[in-house]
């Protein structure tokens, strides 16, 4: 239930039932107070009674003008009623007060209360319908009191939800009350913080890179130099093996400053490209290298979107990449590309290996530098995560599963313009 629902259902029950229980102490005094009225009138008609010198005419008298009923007992215990304007004594709803007279005479006074009840029961209706106008209003005042600043929670929702998905990062100050201004201050300093933290760690993720690359480029011309056939077989081999190593050193530092330069742009994603042309020069650098690769390709002529070029560029190195990396020669490869009016997808399946289990972190996104992938694959694990780092730029969405080819599939969306990045 939203926060604004529950609020203006919270104070919408507690009115009610603090009018309820306003208008029920109301009816409840006013009915107590017709009946003490009943009761002084009768206290003084009793006192009238008893002071004169016939109390049995006089009673008689005195209720033929009231509603009142009158019994006479005498002193054998005869009853006779002098006046029965109040109904039978006992009956209904009545004050009674007896009288003791000489003789073991008596007489018993009775006073009806009806019209007190009646006329309770008559405020009931009028006090429910207040009531219900008093729940009403305080919803309304409620509710519109709550609006603007339950609004104003629901765009920095909203915004906090664009920035998660990678969208500007910056919230814009709501109308609202002073925790609302807080609130978005608070979150604001916070995403600055962040921001700055990535900066900072982007630019030693590619400081170190590109510091590594020399030196490592210096220890493979030796190495070089130690692997030729001059050298003795022990240094030779151990020099290969070095070599080895430092070439898959250089791959996890090219694909560090790839990786780095992705996340840390800030490159226009608003020029028009043209992904199945991208796609199928791509494909055909695949062709050329004779990779033996049976491929199926189903892609029309023409198919727009906005972006960055060298990105997606970028993109498709990679799939082409993870290709030649992992599926062997002679398995098919399926290439679709698909166009709707906002989006458009681009699939991969192969019949290789598929993907290994462990590649998607709790996140769902491929968990870099997977234990032991690299000694059995070659790969150091950032591929993948370059795909996701380009497609999450262009606001887009990628998909892993098995093919029915019986190898991997990667499915890519992409939105088609840059007003729905």
């Amino acid at each position: 239930m939203k926060l604004q629902t529950k609020v203006t259902a919270s104070v919408g029950i507690l009115i009610g039932l603090a009018s309820v229980a306003v208008s029920s102490v109301s009816v409840f005094m006013s009915l107590d107070q017709n009946i003490r009225q009943s009761e002084q009138s009768l206290d003084q008609l009793a006192q009238l009674i008893l002071d004169s010198e016939d109390p049995v005419s006089t009673a008689l008298f005195e209720g033929s003008t009231r509603e009142l009923t009158a019994l006479y007992t005498d002193g054998f215990g005869i009853e006779t009623y002098l006046q029965e304007n109040a109904g039978l004594i006992g009956a209904g709803n009545q004050v009674t007060q007896e009288l003791v007279l000489a003789e073991s005479e008596s007489i018993t006074l009775a006073v009806s209360t009806d019209a007190a009840y009646a006329g309770a029961q008559a405020t009931i209706a009028p006090l429910a319908l207040i009531t219900l106008l008093v729940i009403l209003l305080a919803t309304l005042v409620t509710h519109l009191i709550l609006k603007r600043d339950i609004s104003s929670l629901n765009q920095i929702i909203r915004q906090a939800k664009t920035i998660a998905l990678g969208g500007e990062r910056k919230l814009k100050d709501p109308q609202g009350s002073w925790e609302v201004h807080t609130l978005t201050d608070s979150l604001s300093k916070m995403i600055q913080s962040l921001d700055g933290n990535e900066k900072a760690l982007q630019k030693f993720l590619s400081d170190a890179s590109h510091e590594l690359k020399t030196p490592l480029t210096v220890v493979r011309g030796y190495l070089d130099i130690l692997s030729q056939p001059n050298v003795s077989e022990d240094v030779r081999l151990s020099a290969e093996k070095a070599l080895k190593q430092s070439i898959r050193m250089q791959r996890i530092i090219d694909d560090l400053l790839q990786l780095a330069e992705i996340r840390g742009s800030e490159a226009r994603l608003d020029t028009p490209i043209d992904l199945a042309v991208a796609v199928k020069e791509a494909l055909e650098d695949l062709a050329n290298l004779d990779s033996g690769h049976v491929l199926e390709i189903e892609i029309p002529n023409s198919v727009l979107i906005q972006g960055n070029p060298e990105q997606i560029e970028r993109l498709l190195s990679n799939l082409i990449g993870n290709i030649q990396a992992h599926v062997s020669s002679g398995s098919k490869v399926a290439v679709r590309l698909t166009q709707e009016a906002e989006s458009v997808t681009l699939s991969f399946e192969d019949g290789g290996p598929g993907f290994p289990e462990g590649i998607l972190g709790d996140d769902a996104k491929p968990v870099r530098f997977r234990k032991g992938d690299s000694q059995k694959t070659g790969s150091t694990g950032l591929g993948l995560s370059m795909i996701y780092e380009v497609v999450e730029n262009h606001r887009g969405s990628v998909a892993l599963g098995a093919s029915d080819l019986g190898g991997a599939r990667i499915t890519i969306s992409l939105p088609r313009t840059a007003e729905n990045f």
